[in-house]
């Protein structure tokens, strides 16, 4: 049974680290003995462990820190073989994480994966915008966000014409005779 819980979750982790944005720098990994890593220098470099192959490692990609992955908090149960190791760019981090999965003595090793439980827009005052729950944006914005050929909404009084989302997106309705006098009156170009 507990070989099946480990698969599991070394399953869903890698299926989550193939869809997910990655922290390109940060690297999950799970030891299969916590005794090999317990022996890291206290997260400065140049780091040592008990395992030969992870100091071999070390020496041609060597990690900017390590860190117990639930490091503010106790780990729960069996998870303690978790840590963080952080890479100073991506292209080290890619090539660590390829010799990460090739030691027999990683469990797991995978980016480190930002996870959203539900999301609402990228505008950052969302929070004074009430309004926008009454209209059902929010659920417009999971169908569509972002393509300016797609009009949202016509508003022709009391727009804050400067406001910075609005730059280069206002539409201003050209003058045309809407009451056939042959004139373009005011009440034509109203918008």
């Amino acid at each position: 049974m507990k070989a099946l819980c480990g698969k599991a979750t070394l399953l869903w982790l890698m299926l989550l680290s193939a869809l997910l944005p990655a922290r390109e720098q940060e690297i999950l990994v799970r030891f299969k003995n916590p005794a090999g890593i317990r022996a890291l220098s206290n997260g400065a470099a140049p780091f040592a462990s008990s395992l030969p192959a992870l100091d071999a490692l070390f020496k041609s990609d060597p990690p900017h820190s390590i860190r117990p992955f639930f490091e503010d908090r106790a780990a729960p149960p069996g998870l303690e073989e978790i840590y963080l190791f952080a890479y100073p760019d991506s292209l080290s981090s890619a090539s660590a994480l390829g010799g990460l999965l090739q030691l027999p003595d990683i469990r797991y090793a995978a980016f480190n994966t930002r996870m959203r439980v539900f999301q609402s827009g990228n505008d950052p005052d969302l929070d004074r915008q009430y309004y926008l729950e009454n209209i059902r944006a929010l659920s417009a914005w999971e169908i569509e966000t972002g393509d300016p050929s797609v009009i949202v909404g016509v508003i022709d009084t009391g727009v804050d014409y400067l406001h910075e989302d609005l730059q280069g997106q206002l539409w201003i309705n050209t003058a045309e005779d809407l009451n056939g006098n042959g004139m373009l009156d005011s009440l034509d170009n109203n918008g």
